[in-house]
């Protein structure tokens, strides 16, 4: 990206911004903020989506978890 669409995206961004603060009376920063949760709510979504298909593939399972904890805690309390 370019400084020049850096700059354009940034100033849509605000506009964007701006205009929701606005119409919802509420502060721009709060507007922010609910974006920035959104965002990463959508990237852990993602996250999880990822891991799960990677878990089914090796025939991992959920109840599989306590097991792997409990063989961590064996090795980081032994160091």
């Amino acid at each position: 990206m370019t400084a020049e669409e850096r700059t354009t995206l940034i100033e849509a961004v605000a506009n964007q911004v701006t205009e929701v603060a606005r119409s919802q009376n509420r502060k721009p920063e709060e507007v922010l903020e609910d974006m920035r949760k959104h965002l990463l709510v959508q990237r852990f979504r993602g996250f999880v989506s990822r891991n799960r298909g990677q878990a089914e593939a090796n025939g991992w399972s959920e109840s599989d978890v306590p097991g792997w904890v409990e063989e961590d805690r064996r090795e980081q309390h032994s160091r």
